[in-house]
Order: C-alpha cells, then sequence, then structure tokens
C-alpha cells in the first residue's frame, strides 16, 4: 500500500526542518547556517517549512507564487543550491488547500475557493480563512501546476504537505449529504497521484496539524508521515513512535529532535536521538547552536540510524509491556523478514508522556 520511490521500497531519510524551534525566524543567512549543521550531521534532505512566502506563517499562507524577498533577496534558488553543494537534497513546505485573505491565491483565483469562509478558534489563527474546493477539476489543474512549478524550478526532492484547516462548516454548507466529501478526496488523490508519478524523484511527507490525516488514502500517497507536532519531549516522541509501530511500518512515523532558538547543547543526550530513532529520524530548528560535542553525538546516532533503518519497513515485536512507572523497561525490536538481522532498543521505564496527545 505504501508508495514506492525510486522503484524501491521506502526507506526513511535523515532530514531536517526548520519550523519547530525557528518558525518565522527563517532567512537566507540563518538558513545556510543550519545547513552546514545538517550537513555535519549526515542529513539527507534540507526542507525549508512555511515562511517561505511574502507574509510569513500564517498571514501569508496562499501567496505561492510571491517569495518573502526582505528574507530571501534572490528568491529561494540560492538557498537550494547551496543546500544542493553540500550534499543534501532541497524539499519545500505547502499548504495548498488553505489560503488567507488578501493572498496571492484569494485575489488570482476566487473562483476556485468555497463561497465561504470560516474564523478558527486556534488562538492566533482566529482570522478568516479561505479553503479550496477540489472538487473542482480547474482548482486541482492549478494545484498540480503550482506545486510541478516549484518542484521543476528548486529541483525538489522533498515536500511537507501540510493542512491546518477544518473542513466540515465548508463542506456541510455546499452539501451535507457527503457527496462533496467524496468529490473533495477524489480531487485531492488526482492531485497527489498526478504530482507523483510526474516526479518520481519527488517524496512527500504527510501532515496535518500532525496527525490528523493519516488514514489508507493518503497512506498510499505520502513517503512518510508528521504525525504528532509534540517533539519537544524525548520520552513523548518514544512512546509514540513505539506504538505506532504496532500498525504502521516506522518508515511513516516521522519526528524530530528540536532545537529552540539559541537553545544550546541543554538536553541533547543519547536517549534525545535514540528516541526518535524508532520512526523517521529528523532534526528540527537551531542545530546550528550546538556544540561540537553535541553535533557530534548527533552525528553518531544519525549514523546508527543509517545502519539500521530497512528495518523499519519489516516486522516489528514490542517485547515489554507498556511502561507504567520507573521500575518498567520499554523494549523493542525490528527484524528482517528472514529473521537473520535485529535491532533492539531497550529504554528506562516510567510515564511516557506528561501531557495529553
Amino acid at each position: 500500500m505504501c508508495p514506492r520511490y525510486q522503484s524501491k521500497p521506502t526507506l526513511p531519510q535523515v532530514s531536517y526542518d526548520h519550523w519547530f524551534g525557528l518558525q518565522n525566524l527563517n532567512s537566507i543567512d540563518l538558513m545556510k547556517e543550519q545547513a552546514v549543521r545538517a550537513a555535519e550531521l549526515g542529513c539527507e534532505l534540507f526542507v525549508h517549512d512555511a515562511a517561505w512566502f511574502a507574509g510569513g506563517f500564517p498571514n501569508g499562507v496562499g501567496n505561492w507564487d510571491v517569495v518573502d524577498h526582505e528574507k530571501f533577496p534572490d528568491g529561494l534558488e540560492p538557498l537550494a543550491d547551496y543546500v544542493r553543494s553540500l550534499g543534501m537534497a532541497f524539499g519545500l513546505w505547502f499548504e495548498i488547500e488553505r489560503a488567507a485573505p488578501g493572498t496571492s491565491a484569494v485575489e488570482k483565483h476566487p473562483e476556485f475557493f468555497f463561497e465561504t469562509h470560516q474564523f478558527t478558534d486556534w488562538g492566533p489563527w482566529e482570522r478568516q480563512q479561505y479553503h479550496l474546493d477540489l472538487s473542482r477539476t480547474d482548482a486541482q489543474d492549478w494545484v498540480i501546476e503550482t506545486i510541478g512549478g516549484w518542484i521543476r524550478r528548486l529541483d525538489l526532492r522533498w515536500s511537507r504537505w501540510d493542512y491546518n484547516i477544518e473542513p466540515m462548516p465548508f463542506w456541510d454548507i455546499v452539501d451535507r449529504s457527503g457527496k462533496i466529501q467524496y468529490a473533495y478526496m477524489q480531487g485531492l488523490y488526482r492531485c497527489l497521484d498526478v504530482l507523483m508519478k510526474e516526479h518520481p524523484n519527488w517524496m512527500v511527507e504527510q501532515c496535518a496539524s500532525g496527525g490528523r490525516r493519516v488514514d489508507l488514502g493518503t497512506i498510499r500517497r505520502g513517503h512518510t508521515f508528521w504525525f504528532s507536532d509534540h517533539t519537544d519531549t524525548a520520552s513523548c516522541c518514544r512512546h509514540m513512535q513505539a506504538r505506532a509501530n504496532r500498525f504502521l511500518p516506522g518508515h511513516l512515523l516521522n519526528s524530530s529532535v528540536m532545537v529552540p532558538h539559541g537553545h544550546g547543547d541543554d538536553g541533547y543526550d543519547d536517549t534525545a536521538f535514540l528516541s526518535r530513532m524508532l520512526g523517521k529520524l529528523a532534526f528540527d530548528g537551531d542545530i546550528a547552536s550546538w556544540s561540537s560535542a553535541v553535533t557530534g553525538r548527533a552525528r553518531h546516532w544519525a549514523g546508527a540510524f543509517k545502519a539500521i533503518r530497512h528495518l523499519l519497513v519489516e516486522d516489528f515485536y514490542q517485547l515489554t509491556p507498556d511502561p507504567r512507572d520507573a521500575n518498567d523497561l520499554d523494549v523493542l525490536q525490528f527484524v528482517d523478514y528472514t529473521g537473520a538481522e535485529a535491532a533492539v532498543f531497550a529504554f528506562a521505564g516510567g510515564q511516557p508522556c506528561a501531557e495529553s496527545v
């Protein structure tokens, strides 16, 4: 069911994404600093998340043809070229199904959006939003051309396909029978199917405010999933990846080692890295603030991950019950289908998360 990549089973790539830790604190110079460190860690992909467009995030969502020239005066090409010069592939974030008022997508193509718009109750996002109507073939074609244009322009090898909007208020006003939902999802699938066929070197990371769109339809159209925005607590990331491995292959479970801006070394012991290695391993934020010691530790574990990542798409066994107190161990095993090779992770117990996720 999971898509193959270049005719082979998809293996989890070691990647960097700037968002968690830096968010709108992005610029060409800061991104180049992170790229140098990402290459030192052994990252294979460098992904610029949201806020590469005019207006930043969330106010600029929809400005897909307007780069933020204050932060990137010569466009995104110099950053993409620099990333490739360091031996990594370049990726870019999109949330093509949503748009903020006054952005390019809404102004140029108002007919592509549902006629209604809503206010969300998500804190600072309490503002009007527009939702693309992918039941329309012309809107689908626009998505394919817009994202395909960026893939060709920047030689993108990865995109985070995000979705931070509640669709039901839009769908219900149009049609409460459910037919619009079916037509919409068929349109979304067409966009992804066409783009993945036309660009076989491009990988898709599915995301929807974390893991709100992990379903059989998107699993067929996603090489991995950003399955939770909770990425700052090692024990929580470990618990989520471990439990999700019961029903999803590990390469779909992307979690990252997150570094806040200017944070430095505090809190990045071996467990911080091992706790994100039960699925796809990633790094986020200000990794350039790490010392050489932590950088070396991260590089070591990134290399270890690459040596065992092929096992994440084969058999998985939880060898101990879920830990409930500090005396319990959490022991997990990945085994190849022949039984000839295995990797075992053993963690000290305790409550996996203090927060609800």
